[in-house]
């Protein structure tokens, strides 16, 4: 059959190269890391073989680097959340997306109920820049 005679020359080359079929799709993380060299029946890699670990192990060294990251990101976000809670008051910078969203519309709709247009299409003014200076040069900082 021709299925077996692909598995014959497969496991000759094997024999004769000393070489084994390494499967692509495997997991990197268990693919064996090459053996150190001056080892009795130390298995002799080709360049690209030794790439391809080398890589494999690049990859699971990154990716255990990044889900530890992800896990103290998420630690120091559930700690903040709760002295959060503890501290009462919140800061506008502090407050997740959502949270500052509710505060704008609490805040235009009070100014809607109080009778206020939140969003007026003229400013009518009664006063100009250097009077205003004028009016209110001897006033210290924080004073009103």
């Amino acid at each position: 059959r021709i299925g077996d005679v692909g598995g014959i020359v497969e496991s000759a080359s094997a024999r004769l190269t000393g070489h084994t079929r390494v499967d692509h799709m495997s997991d990197p993380a268990q693919v064996a890391p090459p053996p150190a060299e001056g080892e009795p029946g130390e298995e002799k890699l080709s360049k690209n073989e030794l790439k391809k670990r080398q890589k494999a192990e690049r990859l699971a060294r990154e990716k255990a680097e990044k889900e530890k990251a992800r896990l103290e990101r998420e630690a120091a976000q559930a700690a903040a959340k709760a002295a959060k809670k503890a501290g009462g008051a919140e800061a506008d910078d502090e407050l997740d997306p959502s949270q500052y969203h509710q505060n704008r519309l609490n805040l235009v709709n009070k100014a809607k109920r109080a009778g206020e247009n939140p969003y007026p299409h003229k400013f009518f003014t009664d006063i100009r820049i250097p009077d205003y200076v004028e009016k209110y040069r001897g006033i210290e900082d924080g004073a009103l």
